[in-house]
C-alpha cells in the first residue's frame, strides 16, 4: 500500500530529497524489483521508530494507512542499505516468486 502510494504520487510529499529518490530508483533498477519491498519495510521501520520514543523494545501496533503514510523526513535509503540487504537474504525466496507471479498476472490481464 505504501509503495503504491509513493509511486503513484511519484514521491511527491514523501519528505525525501531528490538525491534519495534517485538512490531508491537506482537500487530497484540495479538490484531488483524486490528492493522496492525492502525499501518500504525499512521506511515503515523508520517511521515506527520515530513515532513514540518512550516505548522501548518490540511492540505490537495496528498498521493503519494514516500511521505509516507519513513524510520520510530524515530517511536515507543509503543509510538503510544494510537493513535492506538483511531483509533480502531472509525473505528473497518468498518475495521474488510473488513479484514474478504478479507480473505474469499483469501481462495475462493486459491482453
Amino acid at each position: 500500500m505504501l509503495c503504491r502510494k509513493w509511486i503513484r504520487q511519484t514521491f511527491l510529499n514523501s519528505g525525501m530529497t531528490w538525491h534519495d529518490i534517485q538512490y531508491y530508483i537506482l537500487a530497484v533498477l540495479l538490484l531488483g524489483a524486490d528492493y522496492s519491498v525492502y525499501f518500504c519495510v525499512s521506511a515503515i521501520q523508520y517511521i515506527m521508530s520515530n513515532k513514540d520514543p518512550t516505548i522501548d523494545g518490540p511492540r505490537i501496533f495496528e498498521c493503519k494507512a494514516k500511521d505509516i503514510i507519513a513524510p520520510l523526513y530524515g530517511f536515507k535509503p543509503s543509510e538503510n542499505m544494510k537493513s535492506m540487504q538483511r531483509l533480502q537474504s531472509t525473505y528473497e525466496k518468498y518475495i521474488v516468486p510473488d513479484l514474478r507471479k504478479g507480473a505474469q498476472n499483469l501481462l495475462k490481464n493486459s491482453y
